[in-house]
């Protein structure tokens, strides 16, 4: 995957717009990194205008050069907050280009809801959310996710990279209430199609049993408390993971970041990065049907709990360049009901 940063007026740049990333030269650099992605067969995931800005059109000219270079259905933009500001007949343009292109649209509720409309001073009151517009979107028939790329960095201190809180916080930020199981899909198939990872974001038969139980009979319980106690299976086995102690995340696993004079000074073992994992919502009926499923998990799967430290809350990306799908597509949350739907059809 292949990612950049994008965020462009009309006529390319504007010297004057603290935003722009791109000045006349916007057509020329955008070429460049499809044509680098279609040389290494890459997926493209762009940052695109991230900020409150009416000329922002990243979005626009993005997803005209996706069908330029042929690169439907493999592009991904996240952020998009300037669409708030955009009027109706741009917006409808734009729109209609991402959907001609196939564009997948990440939002990011946590980290935009924080950083826009920002008084740098600490003395007014935001007065807008930052989310972009996920329900003009949806039903322009575009592909709308919901992740998060910063967790306790310099662009959000918070989080714990946990995808329920993303999907939880999601809903409340931009009201994806009416129904809730219809927004389920922004955190489970959408992305996973969107990665080419066909067996992620559903149950079916024949799958790999990889999800999170929760005791949730509704969304209401469900997103009511933080769910610390939820089981997450493998291959349909429980296992006993546990979330790390902060102190354990203080060392980044990755060699790249020393030299070579100061590799004697890493530890010699590093936290290990955990697999990721499905999100499933099943009805409170079915996990209290499952047999001894607390007791079970503290015996399953030998030398699991070394490696799997962190399940239990998902783990996503927090890199600010090409976490969008990687972050997004982790996690998969289903509805009680469907769910139940789902086992009845299938029993």
């Amino acid at each position: 995957m292949l990612g950049a940063a994008v965020c462009c007026a009309e006529n390319g740049g504007d010297p004057n717009d603290d935003w722009t990333t791109c000045d006349r030269d916007r057509d020329a650099l955008l070429d460049r990194v499809f044509t680098l992605a279609k040389e290494r067969d890459l997926d493209l995931d762009f940052h695109v205008d991230e900020n409150g800005n009416e000329r922002a059109k990243g979005l626009l000219y993005i997803a005209r050069k996706t069908i330029q270079h042929g690169y439907q259905g493999r592009v991904v933009c996240g952020h998009c907050c300037s669409l708030c500001y955009q009027g109706d007949q741009d917006l409808e343009v734009t729109m209609q280009a991402a959907k001609d292109a196939g564009v997948t649209v990440v939002s990011l509720p946590l980290v935009n809801q924080w950083t826009q409309d920002r008084d740098q001073q600490g003395r007014r009151t935001p007065r807008w959310r930052g989310v972009t517009l996920l329900h003009e979107l949806r039903s322009k028939g575009i592909p709308v996710a919901m992740a998060s790329d910063n967790t306790r960095d310099q662009f959000f201190a918070y989080g714990d990279l946990d995808m329920l809180e993303v999907f939880n916080q999601g809903c409340r930020m931009a009201h994806l209430d009416r129904p809730y199981q219809d927004w389920a899909t922004t955190v489970g198939s959408v992305p996973a199609d969107a990665m080419n990872l066909p067996q992620h974001g559903r149950i079916a038969p024949g799958l790999p049993a990889n999800m999170v139980l929760f005791k949730a009979r509704g969304y209401s319980e469900l997103l009511a408390r933080p769910q610390w106690d939820r089981v997450v299976l493998r291959n349909g086995v429980a296992i006993d993971a546990e979330v790390p102690d902060y102190s354990e995340l203080d060392t980044v696993p990755n060699e790249r970041r020393y030299t070579a004079d100061q590799l004697s000074a890493v530890p010699s073992e590093l936290p290990c990065m955990p697999h990721p994992e499905p999100l499933q919502v099943l009805p409170n009926n079915v996990l209290n049907s499952v047999p001894d499923l607390k007791s079970g998990a503290k015996s399953a799967a030998a030398g699991v709990k070394g490696q799997d430290k962190e399940a239990g809350h998902m783990i996503s990306s927090n890199h600010h360049g090409t976490g969008h799908l990687t972050s997004v597509a982790i996690s998969v949350v289903v509805t009680a009901a469907l769910t139940a739907w789902l086992l009845r059809s299938f029993t």
